[in-house]
């Protein structure tokens, strides 16, 4: 599938510096406040939320160009076959991959592999679909599940697992109704985790905290989907932690110290009071490994840790008219 286009456009920040600063050189005293109100309101929200290690400002993101994704070999939910589970699951890493930001292709990509036929050593981040109820440790809410385990130094993503919930849940490919799941829909909202970002407000948007039976509006990516994504592999990405920042085939690495926003082209101007605002938007999380869980709409899960896991699933609630 081809997500909707789209990147945080800056070209308000172009604006405020070019005419609203030049403009209040000739105003009066009194209208500073209600420029400078205008100029931070012209800038365009950026809403999207990134997985940090807990106590800092570290996003969790991955290091390389390519990762792949590998499907368990194991049983399928009742009316999927093979070929149409990578099918639904190559559409959704698609979406997550090469992305354009600000104009510029990126080469971070997500691939899919088969357990049954690759390599054991490039099978290491798994999607899994989970049969026994007594296997399934988020609770029958819960629709699928993410943990991703980063380096608590860097951020550096060193593995992540999905699970899908076919004990207490129905799934279909395509044409979901009033009591099926739409595989691809979900997928493509657990890869966003994996690619290490958090729930949005945005309402529209993949990642916001939402899902409801016959939902397919998630298989589109919204413009905040990909700000997010490109303040994580896009040109202007946040800075890798000046220490210990990852070697290898990294992608955007910068042992610059920076904010936890996305660093702005040197030519522009962006107001201070946004990348605080932006600062507000990173939740702590707790390092190494962080455990996401995705639930209907109207349920509510507690708030206590999963077996083995140390963290408690967050709920996702449900979205206006979708």
């Amino acid at each position: 599938m081809t997500p909707r286009s789209g990147s945080a456009s800056i070209d308000a920040a172009d604006a405020i510096r070019q005419g609203t600063l030049a403009h209040m050189k000739t105003q009066p005293r009194f209208g500073l406040v209600a420029l400078l109100l205008a100029a931070l309101a012209a800038v365009p929200a950026r809403s999207y939320v990134l997985e940090v290690i807990e106590g800092t400002d570290i996003p969790r993101r991955w290091a390389k160009r390519s990762v792949a994704l590998c499907l368990d070999a194991g049983a399928l939910p009742a009316g999927i076959d093979g070929a149409d589970f990578r099918s639904a699951i190559e559409a959704s890493a698609a979406a997550w991959s090469a992305l354009d930001c600000d104009g510029v292709p990126t080469p971070f990509e997500f691939v899919v592999l088969d357990a049954a036929t690759a390599d054991p050593a490039s099978c290491v981040h798994r999607i899994s679909w989970v049969h026994d109820k007594a296997a399934w440790p988020y609770g029958d809410y819960s629709i699928a599940n993410t943990n991703v385990t980063a380096d608590p130094a860097t951020g550096e993503i060193l593995d992540a697992d999905l699970e899908l919930n076919a004990a207490h849940h129905r799934w279909v490919l395509d044409a979901p109704d009033s009591t099926t799941y739409d595989l691809q829909n979900a997928v493509t909202h657990e890869i966003g985790h994996v690619l290490g970002l958090d729930h949005t407000p945005v309402g529209e948007a993949t990642m916001n905290e939402s899902v409801s039976l016959g939902d397919v509006a998630d298989r589109s990516l919204h413009e905040d989907d990909i700000a997010g994504y490109c303040a994580l592999h896009g040109p202007n990405a946040v800075p890798w932690p000046k220490v210990d920042a990852p070697d290898g085939d990294d992608v955007g690495v910068s042992t610059s110290p920076g904010s936890c926003s996305p660093a702005p082209t040197p030519q522009r101007f962006v107001p201070v009071a946004l990348l605080l605002l932006a600062a507000l938007f990173l939740r702590q999380r707790r390092a190494p490994t962080r455990s996401t869980s995705l639930v209907p709409r109207g349920a509510s899960a507690p708030r206590s840790p999963g077996p083995g896991r140390g963290f408690a699933p967050d709920t996702r609630r449900s979205r206006p008219g979708r």
